[in-house]
């Protein structure tokens, strides 16, 4: 995996395996709290509408420096872990592609582990429109659905 993103090599155009690399360069960006890293995978002009999520857990934001703030607030200082898999990539032009991609996100505060609001799983899809900027694909509109009835607490539950 690239340290920084994997630029599109040779044509960006319907590079498959670059756009997947995109999504999981992310995802390790969220899980490690990177947030330097987000304009390498974001355009400036993001929008991220989770808005589906349970009350207190999702919103809109726009923008780069909003979607960072968001991501930041929603991990706070816990563990994260994101596993992507890119269902479908469907390329609107050699450098735009509609992608939709089913995500589990398990998050976990060391200190809180039988506090729902730190510590909690959730499975989503997203679709997504990915545009190629500055030579690497850039996630430039997210829409995600809830694919459960709310937020698990799967690790240390009452009872268990």
């Amino acid at each position: 995996m690239c340290k920084t993103i994997c630029p599109v090599t040779n044509s960006p155009a319907y590079n498959h395996t670059a756009l997947q690399q995109a999504e999981s360069f992310l995802a390790d960006t969220i899980d490690t709290h990177n947030w330097g890293r987000l304009s390498q995978s974001f355009t400036p002009d993001v929008l991220y509408n989770n808005s589906q999520f349970n009350i207190g857990k999702g919103g809109i934001c726009r923008g780069l420096t909003d979607c960072t703030a968001a991501l930041q607030a929603a991990t706070g200082t816990g563990l994260t872990r994101h596993d992507v898999t890119v269902a479908k990539i469907d390329f609107i032009s050699a450098t735009a592609a509609r992608v939709l991609t089913y995500l589990i996100w398990s998050q976990w505060q060391p200190e809180a582990l039988t506090d729902y609001d730190q510590t909690f799983r959730v499975w989503y899809r997203c679709h997504d429109l990915w545009v190629v900027q500055e030579g690497v694909w850039k996630l430039k509109e997210s829409l995600v659905d809830d694919m459960g009835p709310r937020f698990e607490m799967p690790y240390f539950g009452e009872g268990l």
